[in-house]
């Protein structure tokens, strides 16, 4: 998520300028990096649009602070090391990619809000719910479309949102009339818009939106939130489905709970315990010629694929590849061009079916299928 930040704050490529060849001297446990973890780290970068990967630092200094943060080359001066080999391997891999992927973008058709505004009003004013981190949240989120190899951009509410066939916000705290009034364009030109608990409630100046949260997303929404329950770290809920579309009718919820007043929207889910028992938590609602919906609550992850699953199937979004879990499929592209990156991260040896044959830049072989052991990776021009 960080390299997708990195890459759309510009729209282009960028460059990984510091990474660090071994174990950082500033941890409470430095760990080492475990074999494979160096390289695969560095195409970690270039997948999400990194347009090489750079080290700090080369060479071990005998004193000062940084005396034992990792190096390319440690105190006894060799690099016939278990390090040295890795970064020799990984060198002579990116020498055989190439510079044909050079600027080449990254062809995401989801969007998630993200926002420091957000993380500091959040986390440094008063907020119902003290210890929430902002960019945890965001992260949670952001995990399933990973997960499903759905490449993803990290954009602010004002940017151009055309493009993307979902645009995911999560507590989307702070709101301005321009951007508000470039979400509402988005939906109603067709996109599909989500958002959550504790979205559009302040300006910028961390002022409240008067009349109702979400604020100026309230008629888009379909509903305003007349209360929110914050509940403790042993606290629960349910979501009981009233739609279909679900693969479960239960799903588990917390942390946050906005009771809902629902004025057009369509309820998918309702709550399953407590005083507000039976009131709507997840709601649909139509605007325009796209779809606004409204998840209330905290939910599980099970909810979370499932809720996104149904969006992705009706928007048409594409999955870079059917990967097993551990295993990422990203894509980096041109005109001309497609390269596909597959990176093991599990601690077991994957098969990938790639769908036919594809040339492996990195063994110059035709390939059907990558069998990946674990730290292992593959990269493929289409």
């Amino acid at each position: 998520m960080q390299h997708d930040i990195m890459r759309t704050l510009k729209k282009e490529p960028f460059i990984l300028m510091e990474s660090c060849p071994g174990p950082t001297n500033w941890q409470s446990v430095s760990k080492l990096k475990r074999p494979g973890m160096l390289e695969t780290a560095s195409l970690q970068a270039v997948a999400h649009g990194s347009d090489s990967v750079m080290y700090f630092q080369i060479r071990k200094g005998r004193g000062g602070f940084e005396k034992f943060h990792g190096a390319m080359i440690e105190h006894s001066g060799r690099t016939d090391t278990r390090q040295g080999k890795e970064l020799k391997k990984l060198g002579s891999n990116l020498k055989k990619m190439g510079d044909s992927f050079l600027g080449t973008e990254v062809p995401a058709e989801v969007a998630i809000i993200a926002d420091w505004n957000y993380k500091w009003g959040i986390e440094v004013t008063s907020f119902p719910k003290k210890g929430t981190k902002y960019f945890d949240e965001v992260l949670y989120y952001y995990k399933w479309f990973h997960d499903q190899n759905i490449m993803t951009d990290v954009v602010r509410a004002d940017s151009d949102l055309s493009k993307y066939k979902m645009v995911v916000a999560p507590m989307m705290y702070m709101l301005t009339e321009k951007q508000a009034d470039n979400i509402k364009a988005y939906v109603k030109n067709g996109g599909c818009f989500i958002t959550t608990y504790f979205s559009g409630i302040t300006d910028y100046q961390d002022n409240v939106w008067l009349g109702g949260y979400p604020g100026l997303l309230k008629d888009m929404l379909g509903i305003w939130v007349e209360e929110t329950d914050t509940l403790y770290e042993n606290e629960s809920n349910l979501i009981q489905i009233c739609a279909d579309g679900f693969s479960q009718k239960e799903y588990t919820c917390g942390v946050f709970c906005d009771l809902l007043r629902v004025e057009g929207a369509t309820v998918f889910g309702k709550y399953g315990k407590d005083f507000y028992q039976g009131q709507p938590c997840i709601t649909e609602n139509r605007y325009g010629k796209g779809k606004a919906i409204y998840i209330a609550t905290k939910p599980d992850e099970a909810f979370l694929g499932a809720l996104f699953s149904k969006y992705v199937q009706e928007t048409g979004v594409i999955k870079v590849l059917k990967t097993s879990a551990g295993v990422q499929a990203a894509l980096r592209k041109n005109e001309t061009e497609q390269y596909l990156f597959l990176i093991n991260y599990s601690a077991e040896q994957q098969k990938v079916e790639l769908g036919g044959k594809l040339r492996n830049i990195l063994s110059n072989e035709e390939e059907s299928i990558a069998m990946l052991i674990p730290g292992d990776y593959a990269i493929y021009r289409l």
